[in-house]
C-alpha cells in the first residue's frame, strides 16, 4: 500500500517534468524555423543583387532614364491636376463674386425704391384667441404703401408684437401694388363708385385746390397713391377693412381716355384749344 502511494504521488511531477522539455522543444523549434526563413530571405536577395550586377551598365542607365522619365511624366499629371483645380477653384470664386456683387446691386436697388415708397399705418386691432390653456393675444395690423406717382398697395399682418406685424403687412402691400392712372393735375379721370361686401364708396374729382377730402382709411390710399385732389364719401360700412378694398375697387375701374380709345379701335388725339381760349390768349398778348 505504501509503494503505491509513493507511485501516485511521483506521477504527477513526472508529468510536469515532460511538459517542460516539450515546451524547451517546441521554442528550439520556432527558433530554427526563423533561422530558416532569415537564410532564404538573405539568399533571395544575394540573387537578385548578383543579377543587377550581371546586368551590363549601359542597360542599367536605361532602366534608371525610363524610371525617371516616368517620374517626370506622373509629376506633370500631378502638376496639370493640380492647376485644373486651382483654376476651377478660381472660377467658382469669381462666379460666387458676380452672384454676390449682383445680389448686393438688387439690394440696394431694392432698398432705393422702398426709401422711396411712402408708408402709412391705417389700423392697429389688438385680437385674441381662445386656446385650452386661455386666451392668446396678437396684433393685426393694416397698412399702405404707394410711390405717389400712381402706385399703391395694401396689406395686412399679425403677430405677436406690433412691429413684427407692421414688417409683416408692408412686404405684403409691396407685393401687391397696383397701377392707377391719374391726370396731370393729380385727381382722378372721371367719377366712380366702388364696394368691397358691406363697404361702399363714392369718389369724385375735383378742380385744382380743392384738396383731399376724405376719411382716414380713404386718405391715406390717396396720399401714397399721389393724389392732389379729390372728393371721396363712404356710405356704406365704416370696417376699415372694406373700406380700403372698396377705395382700391373703384380706383382700379378708372380709366384714362387713351385706354378707353384702345378699347375701341380709336386713335387718341390730344384735345385741341377752343376758337375762344385762343382769341383770349390774343387779346392778352396785344
Amino acid at each position: 500500500m505504501v509503494d503505491e502511494q509513493k507511485e501516485e504521488h511521483t506521477q504527477p511531477a513526472d508529468l510536469a517534468f515532460d511538459n517542460v522539455l516539450k515546451d524547451k522543444e517546441d521554442v528550439k523549434a520556432s527558433k530554427a524555423g526563423q533561422k530558416t526563413q532569415e537564410t532564404q530571405d538573405t539568399k533571395k536577395t544575394s540573387s537578385d543583387t548578383s543579377s543587377d550586377r550581371g546586368v551590363s551598365p549601359s542597360r542599367r542607365t536605361a532602366k534608371r532614364t525610363a524610371k525617371t522619365i516616368e517620374g517626370e511624366k506622373k509629376e506633370e499629371q500631378r502638376t496639370g491636376r493640380q492647376k485644373a483645380s486651382q483654376a476651377e477653384e478660381a472660377q467658382g470664386e469669381g462666379d460666387k463674386r458676380d452672384k454676390r456683387s449682383s445680389r448686393r446691386g438688387s439690394a440696394r436697388r431694392h432698398s432705393k425704391e422702398e426709401s422711396d415708397l411712402i408708408e402709412r399705418v391705417i389700423s392697429n386691432n389688438r385680437v385674441s384667441k381662445v386656446v385650452k390653456g386661455g386666451r392668446r393675444f396678437s396684433v393685426s395690423t393694416l397698412v399702405v404703401v404707394g410711390n405717389g406717382q400712381g402706385k399703391v398697395g395694401i396689406g395686412t399682418g399679425k403677430a405677436r408684437e406690433t412691429g413684427e406685424a407692421t414688417r409683416k403687412a408692408f412686404t405684403e402691400a409691396r407685393a401687391h401694388m397696383i397701377d392707377v392712372q391719374l391726370t396731370g393735375d393729380k385727381t382722378i379721370h372721371h367719377d366712380m363708385k366702388g364696394h368691397f361686401g358691406a363697404g361702399k364708396v363714392v369718389l369724385r374729382r375735383a378742380k385744382r385746390g380743392t384738396g383731399i377730402i376724405a376719411g382716414g382709411p380713404m386718405r391715406a390710399i390717396f396720399e401714397a397713391l399721389g393724389v392732389e385732389d379729390i372728393v371721396a364719401k363712404s356710405i356704406g360700412s365704416s370696417n376699415p377693412h372694406n373700406m380700403v378694398r372698396a377705395t382700391l375697387d373703384a380706383l382700379q375701374k378708372t380709366s384714362s381716355p387713351r385706354q378707353v380709345g384702345d378699347r375701341r379701335n380709336i386713335l387718341f388725339e390730344t384735345p385741341r384749344t377752343s376758337s375762344r381760349a385762343t382769341k383770349r390768349t390774343k387779346t392778352k398778348t396785344k
